[in-house]
């Protein structure tokens, strides 16, 4: 008899911690639910800003902000995200980039590439929103086929101003085919 009483007393952890995670997770989903019914995404609301980039699309949020809403950069911080290799079609002078305005930024974004050490600017994009990104990019001008160390400046603009409130810079490579 002292078996089944040792037994028993196994199985109650487990099926407290069973019930422990069904109730997370229905807490979890209850709060998703409430969130999406009252079209709360988290994002501010930025409202209409001219000449953003058509090419620009919105990403969806991941769960945790989702659940917590987004945490916001300082107004100080900027953050960004690009391919640091880039291979372009010279034909259709396109290349994936990936260039994004990650959503926990405060400001608008706009993008230039060139060569390195060199003016003649390959490409510029309009402005990005914060929680935007642009998979493909089309190079105004493009040097001949070759691989070349180039520059991706990463402009943070005032929403309400347009002003340029600074310039980041990222080395990538370029590899025109």
């Amino acid at each position: 008899m002292e078996r089944a009483k040792h037994r028993q007393s196994k199985g109650t952890p487990v099926v407290f911690l069973l019930l422990l995670a069904v109730l997370m997770f229905v807490t979890a989903g209850a709060l998703l639910l409430r969130q999406n019914a009252a079209g709360n995404t988290g994002l501010p609301e930025w409202g209409e800003v001219e000449h953003l980039d058509a090419a620009a699309s919105d990403l969806p949020l991941g769960l945790k902000n989702r659940l917590f809403g987004v945490r916001q950069n300082d107004p100080t911080v900027f953050t960004y995200s690009v391919s640091r290799k880039v291979a372009v079609d010279a034909a259709a002078k396109t290349g994936t980039m990936r260039i994004t305005n990650p959503v926990e930024n405060v400001h608008l974004m706009a993008v230039e590439v060139t060569l390195a050490g060199e003016d003649t600017v390959l490409y510029r994009s309009g402005y990005l929103k914060p929680n935007q990104r642009i998979e493909t990019v089309t190079f105004d001008e493009l040097p001949p086929v070759g691989t070349y160390d180039a520059v991706v400046y990463f402009c943070a603009v005032d929403f309400e101003t347009k002003e340029l409130l600074g310039i980041l810079e990222q080395p990538i490579k370029l590899e025109v085919k």
